[in-house]
């Protein structure tokens, strides 16, 4: 659930997940769709 005591913790996730270098990561792990990396889906 985001909270204002955890919206830090959420933006760095988000800033990790959304960068060249972790998308590079994935890359090498064949056979993934990652089209919608980093793309918030559902928040409750």
């Amino acid at each position: 659930m985001k909270t204002a005591d955890n919206m830090a913790w959420i933006q760095s996730l988000l800033n990790i997940l959304r960068s060249d270098d972790f998308r590079k990561e994935l890359q090498a792990i064949a056979g993934y769709d990652l089209s919608r990396t980093g793309e918030i889906l559902y928040e409750t």
